[in-house]
């Protein structure tokens, strides 16, 4: 809903918490699911700092894997 109505930031601190939430579970494919969404909206809307934190997430999630090219790109 906070998508269609443009409250990107709002969208964003969603995805990241959940992202964050199933990290912490060590659930790393779900959470780079949420960091995936987090990135979409990012780019949508021309959110910079988002998009970094998004990679950032993204990374972080592909090296607990041991998806080490991945995390590096």
């Amino acid at each position: 809903m906070d998508w269609r109505e443009g409250e990107f930031r709002n969208c964003f601190r969603i995805y990241q918490s959940v992202a964050t939430r199933y990290e912490q579970q060590q659930d790393y494919c779900t959470a780079s699911y949420f960091h995936d969404r987090c990135l979409e909206v990012s780019l949508d809307f021309k959110y910079f700092e988002g998009e970094a934190l998004a990679h950032k997430g993204l990374g972080f999630c592909e090296e607990n894997v041991f998806n080490k090219h991945e995390a590096m790109g």
